[in-house]
């Protein structure tokens, strides 16, 4: 009985720390509620089943491969940037003006730099590609965001 407390109270902590981000990367890659929420659930159930989660950047990492993978599942909806934030600044609107135009796999390494924190290494290894390609492909999301004078992507 113990251990089951345990694990429950385990289970809560990373749940409170973990999937409110995860809800705010899937908000920002897919431009929908909806949509996020289904991702950031499936990639949070994904990761916490059957891991040891007593490693929590091994977790977050789980995460986060999760997300990728559910997003992309789910990828085709259409980007509603006004569900992102309700009252935008306006760069917040010219940021996520910017996030709707952009490909899909530029906007990929936004979410996981700007958003969740990741390194462009990190993110190259979640997307699966060379590091060479990750760091050009941030460098030109950096030339498309620059008119806007964004440096950093707003918490949703």
């Amino acid at each position: 009985m113990e251990g089951r407390n345990q694990a429950g109270k385990q289970f809560d902590r990373l749940y409170r720390q973990f999937l409110p981000r995860l809800y705010q990367g899937a908000l920002y890659l897919l431009g929908s509620r909806e949509a996020a929420a289904q991702a950031a659930e499936a990639a949070w159930l994904r990761a916490f089943s059957g891991r040891d989660v007593s490693d929590t950047r091994a977790f977050w990492f789980a995460c986060a491969s999760g997300l990728v993978s559910a997003c992309a599942k789910l990828r085709p909806v259409p980007y509603r940037a006004a569900e992102i934030l309700e009252a935008p600044t306006p760069s917040q609107a010219q940021l996520l003006s910017a996030l709707a135009g952009m490909d899909y796999s530029l906007r990929e390494l936004v979410v996981l730099t700007g958003v969740l924190g990741f390194s462009p290494e990190a993110a190259a290894r979640l997307l699966q590609i060379p590091r060479t390609l990750a760091l050009s492909r941030l460098q030109r999301v950096a030339a498309q965001l620059a008119p806007a004078g964004v440096k950093r992507v707003p918490a949703a």
